[in-house]
């Protein structure tokens, strides 16, 4: 590990732990980014430790470093199949965004209101709607995926298929990158998620692929 890498990367054995303590101990500025970029690094192979470094971030109160540590937080979350942990984080980190006139931080707008419209948390639906609040040409992937179910959920069927239709889109442009969760990159196919999306587009050839599947699949 270089001397610049102490607060990133996955190593987490005894003399990383006390090198990055003692490096933290004497940072004077950025902790908070450096805990939960490492908390970050280390969430797939050490989750509890990683929880308690996002907590000690958090806990810096930073202005500048809040949303990104929640996002962060929410990603492991995600890992971990905490469905509440994660909307919780990703509306929270949402909700500071929107609310600081400073600028998208993160993508953690778009990535709550994925999750809340995959999800079916229709509770959440007109916050999500409200919080997204760009023109639908210039929202991303996850931003169209969530248009076209929370449409759909609404029976509002013309703007369901045209979000679709953008999102099925996205997924083939060259270079198009969807932000974090519930949609870390924008998926390969074959996968679940665009067969969703091709029923709501009204898109699903029944003769080519069979019976349509259904786009909630509680139904």
């Amino acid at each position: 590990m270089g001397s610049e890498d102490w607060y990133r990367g996955p190593d987490w054995d005894a003399e990383t732990q006390a090198l990055f303590e003692k490096k933290i101990a004497r940072a004077r500025r950025q902790k908070a980014a450096y805990l939960w970029i490492k908390a970050d690094g280390i969430a797939a192979e050490h989750p509890e430790d990683a929880e308690a470094l996002f907590e000690r971030s958090l806990a810096c109160n930073d202005e500048f470093e809040t949303a990104r540590a929640l996002n962060a937080r929410a990603r492991a979350r995600a890992m971990r199949g905490q469905v509440g942990g994660t909307l919780d984080d990703l509306g929270h980190a949402a909700r500071l965004e929107t609310g600081s006139g400073s600028g998208l931080q993160t993508a953690a707008r778009w990535e709550y209101a994925a999750l809340v419209a995959t999800g079916r948390h229709r509770d959440r639906y007109d916050e999500a709607l409200t919080m997204m609040g760009s023109p639908i040409s210039e929202l991303s992937f996850a931003g169209q995926v969530a248009l076209a179910f929370i449409h759909h959920d609404r029976g509002q069927n013309i703007r369901a298929r045209r979000a679709a239709k953008n999102a099925l889109k996205r997924a083939t442009m060259d270079g198009e990158v969807a932000p974090g969760v519930p949609l870390p990159e924008t998926p390969d196919f074959p996968n679940p998620l665009y067969d969703r999306l091709l029923v709501i587009a009204g898109l699903w050839d029944e003769k080519e692929l069979g019976p349509p599947p259904p786009v909630w699949p509680d139904d």
